[in-house]
């Protein structure tokens, strides 16, 4: 224990108090000293002693020392300050007061002759070291009762101090009592939720409190009166209810039960569900009975602790699950054990470690402050989107504290809202958003928030948010059925005023899940894979399966009719393949859970048609020269230009059974593709894309056909002869025919046509020797003519003219 002697502490670098923690060197009792001849010194070492042997007596606690004790590099101490005085700037007067700053307590004069507020001060230790009740609004008024109802059983059981009226706190320090327990009411606190004293300052306020923290106690405190008297002193009849105490003892430990079960943000809903089940857990032990979980239910219905204030200004309300008669079931769920499922702005989301609706973790944006470069809005988005499934009622839930820059309402001005927060959600991937405000809420974000520009002194523009002060942890509900059979992403956002920051928006329990009945939902993770002339349809069971699933059933529509069933697919099935399915058509795939009182909600999955044109150019050609086979992909509802897609080409010989790929390409930014081949024979192409995608149907171009001219060739060995002398004219055939007939034709100028004159086989190398003599003299015109057949056009050579003289 270490005296200041009532001189005033100085401050920090930072314009704080010191708060110097008591050291072995500067102590004025140590353990196993004698007493001093300071009364403040001796109570304080006296009753820490007494608070210590009490939890190591009636709780789980096997060392209060080890527990809560500071270690200043002697060692594990319990550590008091007495007669402290705080610097005049934050206390002129040095009024009566006591505190624990995690490394110790400290007592202003005399504050530490009343045992029940040392207890109290060392209480709130053991909060730190077990709930961690977050000192704010509904966990704070928690946080000091818990210190009062400890405070007041030590009190209760120190034989040599409990001489006045029980129940009352602070009535042997200077202060006198400043809470009565069993009359909350009697020192200015509620005694019930619903209590017209329930305090409602605004944060602006100077009796805010963090939220009433001292005030809204009461409430706590009557739970307790009720719940930890003794047996023999009877029964109390409160608010509609009469309960018998279930004594100290039990109340001790049941209490000490609850302070390891709440969250740091647990509220006064959170103890009416936590009191009893503490009890419950002992009654395994056997220290507690059903008899006194029944008294403790009495107890915190009583004092109505699941009921919200009446005042708007103090309410902090929750969202129910779902509606009566469905049942939940999670899509997503995430209490912040990690920021692994977010994606946040850098710098401006974090962990927060001592501020949780449940678990020890939340995830906390501050409010940005503009004047210091920080950016006007922040973002907090889950990774990844999800299906909202049809056949059930959906919802985004999620708790939550905030405290946004405003000017509360007062009796001249109504309030005021300068930042705030919104959720917004998006269908397309996360490239738009739309606010959810305008969907249907319980506790949605319906202030009116002004963006205020601070260079023209203007308001620019007003939207709907969380805004204000939530009054600690809330919880919302978001319905968005509406949004059945989209993917969506959400993501919640901050903006922030230009001038002003308060503090930020704080998130827990974020959870996506569907509220279901005797139905299921569709089937999760439907998709279809466009192949070749079919679909191939995957799903996973559905989110809710309506007390099992029975079987599952896929309709095909196209054009507004169905086009396909098909039934009785197994309920442990999760593919079908359909097939044959037609080219350049858009296909909507419907698959159905059945349970036991039939289907449930369908998911679906459309793969859209495709059209894929061909042309060849030429059409007709000699052999040895190219083709150019080009077209275009387009989407065969809107004709659009399909883009980077792969199209193959693939052909054969006329005639052929077999079909071969000969090229492949993607499409470019007009969705156009062009190949070039040299076919050697008369030739058959068709174009393919397979998509093999979610989004797109397969398709084929219609069949496209060339046909190759045999080349010829033909030439005289001389091309003015004399009459009577003969001439030779030789060539080939390109490919190799061999042994086929060639015709060698001369024009007739009177008939005005060809006429053929002579045949021949082609020789082994595929050509031919013509030999001719004329007797006129004038000019002759002939040609070598190569009949076609199946694999070819018919070939023509050039037309050779010559001059006999």
């Amino acid at each position: 224990v270490c005296d200041r002697e009532n001189k005033r502490d100085s401050t920090d670098a930072n314009g704080n108090p010191r708060l110097a923690t008591c050291t072995e060197s500067a102590a004025k009792r140590r353990e196993g000293d004698p007493e001093t001849s300071v009364a403040d010194v001796n109570a304080a070492y006296d009753y820490t002693g007494d608070v210590a042997e009490y939890f190591e007596n009636n709780t789980g606690i096997n060392d209060l020392t080890t527990m809560i004790g500071h270690n200043v590099g002697t060692g594990k101490k319990l550590r008091s300050t007495v007669r402290y005085c705080l610097p005049s700037e934050f206390d002129p007067n040095c009024w009566p007061n006591a505190f624990w700053n995690g490394n110790g307590a400290y007592y202003t004069d005399d504050m530490s002759l009343a045992d029940d507020v040392v207890a109290h001060e060392l209480t709130h230790g053991v909060i730190e070291k077990t709930a961690n009740l977050a000192y704010w609004y509904q966990s704070g008024a928690i946080n000091e009762s818990m210190a009062d109802v400890f405070g007041e059983l030590i009190d209760l059981n120190n034989d040599d101090t409990e001489i006045e009226p029980p129940w009352q706190l602070g009535e042997d320090s200077t202060l006198g009592v400043v809470r009565d327990m069993a009359d909350p009411e009697a020192t200015n606190q509620p005694d019930r939720m619903t209590s017209s004293t329930y305090s409602a300052e605004p944060v602006t306020s100077n009796q805010f409190d963090n939220g009433g923290v001292h005030t809204n106690s009461g409430v706590g405190n009557k739970a307790a009166y009720l719940i930890a008297r003794e047996p023999s002193e009877g029964s109390v009849s409160f608010n509609g209810h009469v309960v018998t105490g279930i004594g100290h003892a039990k109340a001790t430990q049941v209490y000490y039960e609850t302070l390891q079960m709440l969250a740091s943000g647990a509220d006064y809903e959170d103890l009416f569900h936590t009191l009893p089940q503490a009890c419950s857990n002992l009654v395994t032990t056997g220290v507690t009975t059903t008899s006194d979980c029944d008294t403790i239910t009495e107890a915190v219905t009583a004092t109505e602790m699941d009921q919200q204030p009446t005042d708007p200004d103090a309410k902090a309300p929750e969202a129910t699950v779902c509606p009566a008669g469905t049942q939940q079931a999670d899509i997503f769920r995430d209490g912040f054990g990690s920021l692994t499922n977010w994606q946040t702005t850098q710098g401006m989301w974090h962990l927060e470690k001592n501020y949780a609706k449940t678990g020890t973790r939340s995830m906390y944006g501050w409010e940005p402050i503009r004047q210091a470069g920080e950016p006007g809005r922040t973002f907090a988005r889950i990774k990844g989107q999800f299906e909202i499934p049809m056949g059930a009622k959906t919802f985004l839930r999620f708790d939550h504290q905030y405290l946004f820059a405003h000017r509360p309402a007062d009796t001249q001005h109504p309030a005021a809202y300068w930042a705030g927060g919104t959720l917004q959600y998006s269908t397309n991937g996360g490239k738009t958003y739309r606010s959810a405000a305008n969907l249907p809420w319980i506790n949605g974000p319906d202030e009116t928030i002004k963006n205020w520009n601070a260079n023209t002194g203007t308001v620019d523009g007003r939207y709907k948010g969380f805004g204000g002060d939530s009054h600690g942890y809330m919880s919302s509900r978001l319905n968005v059925s509406s949004l059945a059979g989209k993917k969506v992403v959400f993501r919640w956002r901050i903006t922030a005023d230009p001038e002003l920051s308060f503090d930020g928006w704080t998130l827990d329990n974020v959870n996506l899940y569907v509220c279901g009945g005797d139905r299921p939902t569709g089937p999760s993770s439907l998709t279809a894979t466009g192949r070749f002339s079919r679909a191939v349809v995957t799903w996973q069971p559905p989110v809710w399966d309506g007390g099992g699933v029975r079987k599952y059933s896929l309709a095909v529509r196209s054009g507004g009719n169905v086009v396909r069933r098909i039934d009785d697919i197994p309920a442990d099935a999760d593919t079908v393949v359909v097939r044959n399915l037609g080219r350049e058509t858009t296909f909507n795939f419907r698959v159905w859970a059945h349970g036991a009182t039939g289907p449930g909600g369908f998911s679906q999955h459309l793969l859209k048609g495709t059209s894929l044109s061909a042309s060849t150019k030429p059409g007709v050609f000699t052999f040895g020269r190219r083709t150019v086979i080009s077209g275009t992909l387009v989407n065969a509802d809107n004709q659009h230009a399909l883009s980077g897609h792969k199209v193959v080409l693939r052909g054969k010989p006329r005639g052929a059974d077999n079909w071969r790929t000969l090229d492949r390409m993607r499409t470019d930014g007009s969705g156009r593709y062009s190949f070039t081949h040299k076919p050697v024979r008369n030739f058959e192409y068709q174009l393919f894309y397979w998509s093999g995608n979610q989004v797109w149907m397969w398709t084929r171009s219609d069949l496209r056909k060339v046909w190759v001219r045999q080349k010829v060739t033909a030439w005289f060995n001389d091309y003015r002869p004399n009459r009577g002398e003969w001439i030779t004219l030789r060539g080939g055939v390109a490919p190799d025919h061999a042994g086929q007939v060639v015709c060698l034709q001369q024009w007739d100028g009177g008939d005005n046509r060809w006429r053929t004159i002579k045949q021949k086989q082609l020789n082994s190398n595929s050509e031919y020797t013509f030999s001719l003599r004329k007797w006129q003299s004038r000019w002759f015109a002939f040609r070598v003519v190569k009949p076609g057949h199946f694999d070819h056009k018919t070939g023509f050579s050039p037309v050779r003219r010559i001059r006999v003289g």
